[in-house]
């Protein structure tokens, strides 16, 4: 989720705190009683309609047997049912039951966190579905072994990352997406009848098993997934980080053999993943002018292996991060740092958010060792005064720091200064994601996730969506446009890291990528009041509609405002078929499914589109009347300025001059 929660350097905090400890996410599942009487949420504190989700109860179950159980019972009594991961880091109702509110189950996979077993002779491990990204990595490279990508963002877990298809950054042999890697899955579905004695069966799907297709990537309507096998590499790790150091003394072979079978625990709900071979990556971050640079996104994606792109629309520059893969033997201890996902002291990001100035300040662990004094007006003041130069200085302060901190790597092992130079090199699971927040004491909420819902931080929409290489020039281009015609329209999106490019192989999964893809994150401003409008919204608006329409593009399915979602029917086509007639293979009572999850997929009737006054404010709808927008505030429904096709929500000073006017 790397360019979400990069919003935690929203309104200039250019260089923050490094040695505070944080408090880590709260619950993201409340009951009044007990594990009955609860409401499910997810990391940012609101759903895009900003509805809340109630259920009856809570499970958490820390068996295979255990979860058989609580699937069982729920499906005795038809009672509908969603698995919630420990942070829920899905921005969509992906984990809010259906039915009636308050009657619906959640299961919680909290306690189903672990590593199950390893096989080096094939570079495979197995996991419990609940296990984080991090920990993951973790018991990977213990083993010598790397998981080839990942997101960016740590606090995601094996089964949510699956069931959204959530990605890394290359082209590259399978690609980027952790689906690829999956050789084999454990689920508890739902069965109509007995089976020894539960209303619930265990299926394992094996690499060859065509339902393997719908599984890997399934939105959470099939059931719970237990375990994940996957396809790893293996490695043999420099001096002091092998965990079998000492039986490296008598070679490698024998360190290896020791853990070719060994199991950290009896299997329970599991995925296994193809693994492989620890290696480093050498990262350096290139700055150039955006002239042009549309034409190179396709040649720059295959040719390297981990980069991925950021641009800066309105200050006309682009930054590359020339990613590539170095042998295990080239020297360095890189680590992916980044800042926006350490831990910040609340009352700054609070301050930055509501305040006219604040300090900026920094300690021995920072790259800029002095302070300095930011005069500036925060996003809110921003919006509510409509004042884009501030949001644009104060972007361009936010890029030039993140540039000269090395965009929060580290590579001086400890010393005075975290970043010393590119490039900056080392171990495949220390460089691919980050997320120290998650891991911190508890501190009072002192310091926290910059996004954490229990103080006033950070809150944004998120426009993620996946445009084919053979297009991507053109989409490109026609931003230019809008950017040429409103200089100033996209500052705001760059306090967010602007246009966050990385690159996704076309895919096998039902609901996977169907071309080689650019993923764009468009990270930007979410007021806390439904019903004002953003500044410079129909620029905005337009841009996702275009990429939506014009240029077919996908949505993330853990990602995007309720929009991102129409026509998904049409442009899955057969492989939705597919994925629908698994669906009615493993619930034919749709007790996984929700109205959230049939409106995505087209099915029931169920509709992505909530229709209302200011409803295209907030993405639930895009607008075909005046009243959809704000016309007391003085934003009118109009149609797109590049991409005519569109509806936007536009701020018009005279209506006399406009000439323009839809009914209300």
């Amino acid at each position: 989720m790397a360019a979400t929660h990069i919003a935690l350097f929203v309104s200039g905090v250019a260089v923050l705190l490094l040695l505070v400890q944080g408090s880590p996410p709260g619950p993201v599942v409340k009951c009044r009683s007990g594990n009955t009487n609860c409401t499910v949420t997810n990391g940012y504190g609101a759903f895009p309609d900003r509805s809340t989700c109630r259920v009856a109860a809570v499970a958490y179950p820390s068996t295979e047997q255990e979860l058989l159980l609580a699937v069982s019972d729920a499906t005795a009594k038809q009672q509908h049912v969603k698995a919630v991961t420990v942070y829920s880091h899905s921005i969509p109702k992906l984990s809010c039951p259906g039915g009636p509110s308050g009657q619906g189950l959640v299961i919680s996979t909290q306690r189903l966190n672990r590593s199950v077993s390893v096989d080096l002779a094939t570079s495979r491990m197995t996991f419990e579905a609940g296990i984080t990204l991090r920990a993951l990595l973790d018991a990977a490279a213990a083993r010598g072994l790397a998981l080839p990508h990942s997101p960016y963002w740590q606090g995601v877990t094996l089964g949510g990352l699956l069931s959204t298809g959530s990605h890394g950054s290359s082209v590259f042999g399978k690609g980027s997406a952790v689906h690829e890697y999956v050789v084999g899955m454990r689920l508890v579905v739902p069965s109509p009848v007995p089976v020894n004695g539960y209303y619930a069966k265990i299926v394992n799907l094996g690499e060859d098993d065509p339902d393997l297709l719908a599984a890997k990537v399934s939105l959470g309507v099939l059931g719970v997934i237990s375990q994940v096998y996957i396809y790893v590499v293996t490695y043999v790790q420099e001096a002091g980080q092998v965990p079998c150091l000492a039986e490296l003394t008598t070679g490698p072979a024998n360190c290896l053999k020791s853990l070719i079978t060994k199991e950290l625990t009896k299997p329970i709900a599991q995925v296994t993943l193809q693994l492989e071979p620890m290696f480093k990556r050498s990262i350096t971050n290139r700055v150039v002018s955006d002239v042009g640079f549309e034409q190179t996104i396709s040649s720059y994606a295959f040719t390297t292996h981990y980069g991925d792109i950021i641009w800066y629309p309105s200050q006309g520059r682009v930054v590359y991060r020339d990613d590539i893969k170095v042998p295990i033997t080239t020297k360095g201890k890189g680590l992916n740092a980044f800042l926006g996902f350490r831990a910040q002291p609340t009352l700054l990001i609070a301050t930055t958010r509501a305040s006219v100035s604040y300090l900026i300040y920094t300690n021995k662990a920072s790259l800029i060792l002095y302070h300095v004094l930011v005069l500036m007006t925060a996003e809110d003041l921003s919006e509510l005064t409509g004042n884009a130069d501030g949001k644009c200085a104060l972007s361009r302060l936010q890029a030039d720091t993140l540039i000269a901190t090395g965009m929060g790597l580290k590579n001086n092992d400890g010393g005075l200064l975290d970043f010393t130079g590119y490039p900056v090199i080392g171990n495949q699971s220390d460089m691919q994601s980050a997320g120290s927040c998650l891991r911190s004491a508890e501190d009072n909420l002192l310091t926290a996730c910059g996004w954490d819902p229990r103080f006033a931080g950070l809150f944004y929409h998120q426009t993620a969506i996946s445009i084919p290489f053979t297009t991507i020039a053109d989409f490109i281009a026609d931003v230019k446009k809008l950017r040429d015609a409103h200089p100033k329209a996209l500052c705001g999106s760059e306090l967010y890291l602007g246009f966050f490019m990385r690159f996704v192989r076309g895919s096998t999964a039902y609901l996977g990528k169907t071309d080689d893809v650019v993923d764009i994150d468009l990270t930007y401003y979410r007021s806390k009041d439904p019903k004002r409008p953003r500044l410079y919204e129909d620029v905005l608006e337009e841009i996702e509609q275009m990429a939506l329409f014009k240029y077919n593009a996908l949505p993330h399915w853990g990602k995007n405002r309720n929009v991102g979602f129409l026509n998904i029917k049409n442009k899955l086509g057969a492989k939705l078929d597919k994925f629908v007639s698994a669906m009615q293979k493993y619930d034919s009572n749709g007790l996984f499914s929700s109205d959230w999850t049939d409106a995505v997929l087209g099915l029931r009737g169920k509709e992505v589109v909530v229709q209302g006054n200011g409803c295209a404010l907030e993405g639930l709808c895009i607008c075909s009347t005046d009243d959809h927008c704000a016309p007391k505030q003085g934003y009118y429904c109009r149609p797109g300025e590049v991409y005519e096709q569109a509806r936007v929500c536009r701020k018009i000073k005279s209506l006399e001059a406009d000439g323009y006017a839809y009914s209300s």
